[in-house]
């Protein structure tokens, strides 16, 4: 056990003389000489000569207790482990004691007696105090010593230590210098790092001499790139692709449809301006991100409705095409045939019918269509025909 040790004096009687402290006596060596001005009452004062070490290394504290200035003899010595609710009798009946190995606080004195005419009187006490070492302890980490660049956070706990914690430090160059953390408790919360960080914990116990723990490295894993693409403009009703990258699975997110959000180029038509932000995932679980914005343009929010189309499959003209009804995603289409029955109807038609009814190609013939733009704008009505050969 590694300790340090002091000591003090104070008066055992209620007479209490003037008290002062005598010259040092050694010096480098660290031997010290303490008195005490002699009691008028002749019942002696305990002076004490012995080797202390202010070191972290532990001196056993071995020395001797003089007694000077008194009347009568010393029947014993008696020493206190317990602040001197109780005493032990040391058979000695010189006027010196020797003492060594003191590991807890401990009081002595001695008992004198002029005659077996004259009461028997204690003399002032020794007092040694012994505070135990400083400990720093064992730094542990909950979660990961291992984590992502910037998304993380975690505590440090300090267990083991002796004494009070005075400041944790930390160190972004192992080791090679040091900042103070103010912080005097046994936790330290971190969050957001972007370089790998050393940690050290200060403890100090009493007035010994602090002890620093060892060191407790947060490694912070590099940042890896992510490229959502470049902003771009299109017109409305315009499709893009989107041109992302990055090395692990991604993830697009945005307000406006994605065909695929969880491949690097899936194509999207927003009807105004969007954000469209990439997430991608590494081996290692980690997260970046990156935004492009697409920005639409309405060159027009006129309508017009084509008369004829010809879905025949050979790639021109097969869709009945409404321009500009993008612009109007609440849209409603109904077309009727000659005899007024219903053969199609579609909210928020987006140019996709290619004259079938229940999946069945209607005949080439005239058609009747209603497309209204939103619930409070008047209906657009007219005819279209459709030619296949």
């Amino acid at each position: 056990v590694l300790l340090l040790m002091f000591f003090s004096f104070q008066k055992a009687n209620a007479q209490t003389p003037g008290w002062q402290w005598a010259n040092a006596i050694g010096g480098a060596g660290g031997d010290f000489v303490y008195s005490i001005v002699p009691d008028p009452a002749g019942n002696g004062d305990v002076y004490t000569t012995g080797h202390f070490t202010g070191t972290v290394d532990f001196d056993p504290g071995a020395g001797t207790l003089n007694l000077l200035g008194s009347i009568g003899n010393v029947i014993n010595w008696q020493s206190s482990i317990n602040n001197g609710s109780s005493w032990t009798v040391i058979t000695n009946t010189t006027t010196s004691l020797s003492y060594t190995n003191i590991t807890q606080n401990t009081l002595y004195m001695a008992t004198l007696q002029n005659s077996s005419f004259c009461k028997v009187d204690t003399s002032s006490i020794a007092s040694f105090t012994i505070n135990p070492l400083s400990n720093a302890g064992t730094i542990t980490y909950t979660g990961n010593d291992t984590v992502c660049y910037y998304t993380n956070n975690g505590t440090l706990n300090l267990t083991g230590y002796v004494g009070n914690v005075f400041s944790w430090i930390s160190s972004t160059n192992n080791g090679a210098s040091w900042s103070v953390i103010s912080n005097s408790s046994n936790s330290l919360n971190y969050s957001g790092l972007t370089q790998t960080k050393w940690y050290k914990a200060i403890v100090q116990s009493a007035n010994c001499p602090a002890d620093t723990s060892t060191y407790q490295a947060i490694n912070v894993l590099l940042s890896f790139t992510v490229s959502a693409g470049k902003d771009t403009t299109i017109s409305l009703g315009q499709s893009i692709t989107l041109n992302g990258s990055g090395s692990g699975s991604p993830l697009w997110s945005s307000s406006s449809s994605i065909s695929n959000p969880n491949i690097f180029n899936p194509t999207t038509s927003p009807l105004f301006t969007s954000t469209y932000m990439l997430s991608v995932t590494d081996v290692n679980g980690c997260i970046n991100s990156d935004t492009v914005m697409i920005t639409v343009v309405i060159i027009s929010t006129d309508v017009s409705v084509s008369t004829v189309f010809s879905p025949n499959g050979d790639g021109i003209n097969d869709n009945w095409f409404i321009k500009n009804i993008a612009v109007y995603p609440e849209n409603e289409v109904t077309i009727f045939n000659i005899y007024g029955n219903e053969v199609f109807h579609k909210k928020g038609y987006n140019n996709d019918w290619q004259g079938t009814y229940n999946g069945n190609s209607l005949p080439d013939g005239t058609y009747f269509y209603i497309v209204k733009t939103s619930p409070v704008d008047p209906p657009l009505k007219g005819s279209l025909d459709i030619f296949r050969k």
